[in-house]
């Protein structure tokens, strides 16, 4: 037993020994601080362009619901999102041709019922005499 516990202590000693040089306090010699290197620009205005990164929700400050009178297929969008418009400012050009067919149809009926007024005012004309004398 005596063996072990001075084995126990030879070791310990010899750590202790072994460390005990580390926590020596050394001195420092006191100097100037080492040269840092320096780069120089020569200095501008420049307008550069304002960009917030952030996480979060935007709302539009005003927004308009835009219904049209007639319904047709868009072809041109005369506007940029997030543009200010006027009052009365043009926004979307529709499709012309269907009501360009539209107004052709219904000016050729318009033309076929003036024919068949005029016609039947002759006939009328026509069968009036005959009409009368019948009665």
């Amino acid at each position: 037993m005596f063996r072990f516990l001075h084995r126990g202590f030879l070791i310990l000693a010899l750590a202790c020994l072994l460390i005990a040089p580390g926590c020596e306090k050394k001195e420092i010699a006191a100097g100037p601080p080492p040269d840092v290197p320096v780069r120089v620009a020569k200095a501008t205005v420049q307008t550069k362009p304002v960009q917030i990164i952030a996480i979060g929700n935007v709302e539009a400050f005003a927004s308009v619901s835009i219904k049209p009178l007639v319904s047709g297929e868009l072809e041109t969008i005369r506007f940029e999102e997030g543009q200010d418009i006027r009052k009365g400012q043009l926004l979307f050009t529709i499709d012309r041709r269907p009501f360009d067919a539209a107004l052709a149809q219904a000016q050729a009926n318009l033309a076929r019922d003036k024919a068949t007024a005029a016609n039947a005012r002759l006939d009328a004309g026509r069968y009036a005499p005959r009409v009368s004398s019948h009665r």
